[in-house]
């Protein structure tokens, strides 16, 4: 008797001391993959850590993510912005100048991305202002509707549920923050946003790797796979586009004869050109459009490839 409850007291301090552990956000040799979508069109993207750097005595770790791409294609991603974490357990994103995210809270100032001592209740506000095209829009809230723990790899971390808010109240999205790990939406959900011009965006998190170690993933996928992959796709060998920017024609080449359909949509989703194609290239004429975005969707092998033309 007294010793099965030795046993059973030693299993619960061990248990409690597992749980209690904390798991400090990363800070190299990771990868979250995302699969996004914007309006009809969809992508996948990696996001990853590169070299640090120091902004005004703190100590920041560099994002980049890149598009249709290998995996392990470190060199040809767009920085995004910078990212760190404080003694609090609280994780900063400090937006690039260039600010290259599609639907992110317009901010010069470091953002509060997680914060994993928050309560129950509790909210996180970010400030958007005006947009051009949806004037309501002034607000994003994330309040924090649980607490528990999930356990990964023989580890006990913590799981905060959120949900995302915009100004008229309407739910735009719930997810978790995982300790270590981030957001289940993806790594900069917590302050992006549907409205985008205005439109649907969505992003959840596929899988995520730690020193090449496949620690969580939401469905099964070939990005998932622990296998090295070298070259999923490589967009520069299979087709180009240019100019960029452009003051009206566009040209589109592929490396060989293949059916293929062009899209082309404004910055709040609507189709505006449809082409089909059957040969290695082909000029669209985008002359009688307004200046601004346009976003080109290609169509091959089964695939969506998307890019953001400037028409000046």
């Amino acid at each position: 008797m007294k010793k099965s409850f030795l046993i059973s007291a030693l299993f619960l301090i061990s248990l409690v001391a597992k749980t209690q552990q904390y798991y400090p956000f990363p800070d190299s040799n990771t990868r979250w993959i995302e699969s996004v979508g914007w309006f009809e069109i969809g992508w996948d993207q990696t996001c990853y850590l590169k070299n640090d750097t120091t902004i005004d005595n703190k100590t920041y770790n560099k994002v980049y993510h890149i598009y249709d791409h290998s995996q392990h294609d470190t060199l040809n991603g767009t920085y995004l912005g910078c990212i760190r974490e404080d003694s609090l357990k609280r994780v900063y994103f400090l937006p690039s100048t260039e600010n290259p995210i599609d639907c992110i809270v317009p901010s010069t100032n470091e953002l509060l991305l997680y914060d994993f001592n928050i309560e129950i209740g509790d909210t996180i506000t970010y400030f958007i202002d005006t947009l051009e095209y949806y004037d309501t829009l002034r607000y994003l809230y994330n309040v924090i509707t649980g607490i528990d723990s999930i356990e990964i790899k023989n580890e006990i971390r913590k799981r905060i549920e959120f949900s995302s808010y915009e100004t008229l109240g309407s739910l735009i999205k719930t997810g978790y923050w995982i300790e270590g790990i981030g957001s289940t939406l993806g790594l900069l959900s917590p302050i992006q946003y549907s409205d985008c011009g205005p439109g649907a965006f969505t992003s959840e998190l596929i899988c995520y790797f730690e020193d090449e170690s496949l620690l969580f993933s939401s469905w099964d996928s070939v990005y998932c796979s622990t296998v090295q992959i070298d070259k999923i796709f490589s967009k520069d060998n299979l087709l180009k586009i240019y100019p960029n920017p452009t003051n009206g024609l566009i040209s589109i080449e592929l490396n060989k004869k293949k059916q293929s359909t062009i899209r082309v949509f404004n910055i709040v989703g609507t189709e505006i050109i449809r082409k089909e194609l059957n040969q290695e290239s082909i000029i669209i004429d985008i002359s009688f459009l307004q200046n601004g975005l346009y976003i080109f969707n290609v169509h091959v092998d089964n695939e969506n490839y998307n890019f953001k033309i400037v028409k000046e």
